[in-house]
C-alpha cells in the first residue's frame, strides 16, 4: 500500500531512523488498522493499551504522558512521531 521496503521496516525496528516517507505512511497504516488512533492522529491511550502485551504496557503509559498529541503536518508524519517517541 505505501511503497516501504522490507529493509526499511528492518532498520527502522532495529532503532535506524530515518527520514523516509513511505515508512512514515506504513506506520500510519498501522496505527489506523489497529485503532489505537483517530483520523486526526491524536492517540487512542486505551486502545493502544490493549493492542500491546502486558509486557508492553509501561510503554503505553510513558506513551500517553509524552506522546498523546503526535506533531506532524500530515497523518503520516504524525504516526511516524508517534512511533519514535514511544521508542524513547
Amino acid at each position: 500500500k505505501t511503497g516501504v521496503t522490507e529493509e526499511a521496516i528492518k532498520e527502522f525496528s532495529d532503532g535506524k531512523v530515518h527520514e523516509d516517507e513511505n515508512l512514515k505512511c506504513y506506520m500510519n497504516c498501522l496505527f489506523h488498522e489497529a485503532k489505537v488512533v483517530d483520523d486526526t492522529g491524536h492517540v487512542h491511550l486505551e486502545k493502544l493499551h490493549d493492542a500491546l502485551p502486558n509486557s508492553m504496557h509501561d510503554i503505553a503509559l510513558h506513551m500517553g504522558k509524552r506522546c498523546l498529541y503526535p506533531e506532524g503536518e500530515n497523518l503520516c508524519e504524525k504516526a511516524f512521531w508517534l512511533h519514535k517517541c514511544g521508542k524513547e
